[in-house]
């Protein structure tokens, strides 16, 4: 397996043509076709399914384009950091709750990008599965997350601050009123999950199943923004850290319940793995992080 040959799968992989691969590689076709074949047999995997005139990644084809776009990236940042370039170059592959997306995560980019502008970042939804095991073998740089702990001992893990979750509902919801609410009165209540962000609504979750609090409905949302507008209309209570919903609930468009159970909060956490090479692109970002989100 060679960079050239990855390098080629990734271009035949984004135009999902071996003619369109071959224009904009200035190679002839015949010539990608035998770099793929290579690929797929040192692998022993089959990259792409053929059908007619038209091609698609497999799955085996799916996983090798992350690690492929990886493989270019930290080449393309060896050699600017090797050569001394004037602009750094490379790329980062992070996983990033949609909440803090919305609220302090675009002044970190905006600082970064402002001082690497060539360097490429792809940001991802903090989906919980797989995460550990995508920042051990690199697929991802870097984790945001809200939660307490993160198993893994090879795992280095910065409590950035600590986030009061709030419990929010529409202004017209019955319990919008109330001025003690605790977690028997959340029985029998619609609630309204996030299943692209982290794990804070577990706290949610354990603290009612301890509870025997057994809710009506629950409903889950790829989209935050969706969870805060239905909850808005009145269907259901959902549960946010507090500066996701600062905009809404000053604006009068949620209403936050008087919780008077026990506390509700998490950490805001960033993860990598520690057994991966720390790249300076990797280490930089990480610093403005830190002095953003952790201030």
């Amino acid at each position: 397996m060679e960079l050239r040959q990855l390098k080629t799968f990734r271009v035949v992989a984004r135009t999902l043509s071996f003619t369109r691969a071959a224009r904009e590689l200035r190679l002839v076709q015949s010539s990608v076709s035998a770099q793929i074949q290579a690929l797929e047999t040192s692998l022993d995997i089959k990259l792409f399914e053929r059908m007619g005139r038209t091609i698609r990644l497999t799955s085996a084809g799916e996983r090798l384009l992350d690690y492929a776009t990886r493989a270019e990236d930290l080449s393309e940042e060896i050699r600017s950091e090797l050569t001394g370039a004037a602009e750094a170059r490379g790329g980062l592959v992070m996983r990033v709750p949609e909440s803090a997306c919305a609220w302090g995560f675009p002044k970190v980019v905006r600082q970064f990008s402002a001082k690497y502008p060539r360097v490429r970042l792809d940001i991802r939804p903090c989906l919980g599965r797989n995460l550990a095991e995508d920042l051990r073998k690199g697929v991802t740089d870097l984790a945001f997350l809200y939660a307490d702990s993160v198993r893994g001992s090879d795992m280095e893990v910065t409590l950035l601050r600590t986030e009061p979750l709030i419990l929010v509902a529409g202004p017209s919801h019955p319990l919008a009123e109330r001025r003690n609410i605790g977690p028997a009165d959340m029985d029998g209540q619609t609630l309204l999950y996030s299943s692209a962000d982290c794990s804070y609504r577990k706290i949610l979750e354990d603290l009612l199943d301890d509870e025997g609090v057994s809710p009506a409905a629950v409903h889950e949302f790829s989209c935050s923004e969706a969870i805060r507008q239905t909850v808005a209309e009145g269907t259901g209570i959902s549960i946010f850290p507090r500066h996701a919903v600062r905009e809404m609930l000053s604006g009068g468009w949620l209403s936050p319940l008087a919780w008077n159970g026990p506390e509700l909060e998490t950490g805001l956490l960033m993860v990598r793995s520690k057994g991966k090479w720390l790249s300076p692109l990797l280490k930089r970002f990480m610093n403005i992080a830190k002095d953003v989100l952790g201030s």
